[in-house]
C-alpha cells in the first residue's frame, strides 16, 4: 500500500493507493517547522481509525514546513510510526512540481497566503526564488494582494462605492485595524484575507489595477531570478486558481505562458505515484 500526504499547518490531505483503488482521508495540520512534535503526531494518529500503519509499504510525505533543518528528524519520526514503509519526505514545492510535471522539468509556483517559486529539473527543485517572507517577498500571493488592498483603502484613492463596500465588510477604525494587524500572531494570514474580498470586487477597475500591479511585481521577480527568456510556468494554490485569468494576461507581457493551474495538488500527485 502507498500512502501520500500533502500537509499544511491547518489540514492534511491523504491518499491511500491499494489493490481496491484509492481512498482519501483528511486530518489536522502537520507542520514540523511551526508545530510541536506532539501536535504533528496527534494529526497522524487520526488516521489510525482508517489505516493500518504496518501495512504501508511506501510513504510520500509532502509538507509546507519541510526544510533542510528538520527533514532528517521528521523522516526518522515517520519511520518510527510507519515501521515497514520506505519513506520519502519533501517540501510542498516538490509536491506541486510532481503534480504538474511528473518527471519532466519546468518552472513551478505555489500561490496561497505566501508564494514559492522554483525550477524543477524532473527530480528536485534545482533553483528557488529567495524566500523573503511577507515583508520583503511573497510576490503574487494573497498577502501581496492584501497589502495592496489595505493601502488602497486607507489612502482613500478608490471610488466612493468601493470605499463604502470595504467599510461595510470591515467595520474597525483605523486604530483598531493597526492594533489587529500588529498584535496578530499570523500577520501574513491576516493580510491575505483581503484577497478574498478583492476577488468579490474584481469588476471594479481599481481592483483590477491592483491585481495587475501585483502580478507585474510577481513576473518581474521571476525575470530577476530565472531570466527573461520565454518560459512556461505551472501554478498551484487557491490564489493562483482564482486569479488565473489575470496571471495569464500579465504573464503574456513577460513572455511567460501558464501551462497548468491546480487549486490543490493531491489528485495529480496521487496519479503520479500510481504510475511510477
Amino acid at each position: 500500500m502507498i500512502l501520500i500526504a500533502d500537509s499544511g499547518s491547518t489540514k492534511t490531505a491523504w491518499r491511500l493507493i491499494h489493490n481496491d483503488g484509492i481512498k482519501q482521508f483528511a486530518t489536522g495540520g502537520i507542520n514540523p517547522n511551526s508545530m510541536s512534535l506532539a501536535a504533528c503526531l496527534e494529526s497522524i494518529n487520526e488516521l489510525k481509525k482508517d489505516v493500518v500503519f504496518n501495512n504501508i509499504s511506501e510513504l510520500y510525505f509532502y509538507g509546507a514546513g519541510i526544510n533542510a533543518v528538520n527533514i532528517n528528524n521528521w523522516t526518522s519520526t515517520l519511520q518510527q510510526t510507519f515501521k515497514n514503509a520506505t519513506i520519502e519526505v519533501a517540501n510542498d514545492l516538490v509536491a506541486a512540481a510532481r503534480a504538474c510535471y511528473g518527471n519532466q522539468s519546468g518552472l513551478i509556483a505555489i500561490l496561497g497566503t505566501g508564494s514559492n517559486v522554483g525550477w524543477f529539473d524532473g527530480k528536485q527543485v534545482a533553483k528557488k526564488s529567495p524566500a523573503l517572507g511577507y515583508i520583503l517577498g511573497d510576490e503574487g500571493a494573497g498577502v501581496a494582494i492584501g497589502k495592496a488592498i489595505v493601502k488602497g483603502y486607507y489612502r482613500g484613492n478608490w471610488p466612493k462605492e468601493l470605499q463604502d463596500a470595504f467599510a461595510r465588510k470591515y467595520t474597525w477604525t483605523y486604530d483598531e485595524f493597526v492594533h489587529e494587524l500588529y498584535q496578530s500572531e499570523r500577520k501574513a494570514a491576516f493580510l491575505a484575507q483581503f484577497s478574498k474580498w478583492a476577488f468579490q470586487q474584481r469588476k471594479h477597475q481599481a481592483i483590477q489595477e491592483i491585481i495587475i500591479n501585483v502580478y507585474q511585481d510577481f513576473f518581474e521577480m521571476i525575470q530577476e531570478v530565472f531570466g527573461n527568456e520565454p518560459k512556461q510556468l505551472a501554478l498551484v494554490g487557491s490564489v493562483a486558481y482564482y486569479w488565473s485569468d489575470y496571471i495569464k494576461k500579465v504573464g503574456n507581457n513577460y513572455q511567460v505562458t501558464i501551462n497548468q493551474t491546480l487549486e490543490h495538488p493531491i489528485a495529480a500527485l496521487t496519479l503520479h505515484h500510481q504510475n511510477q
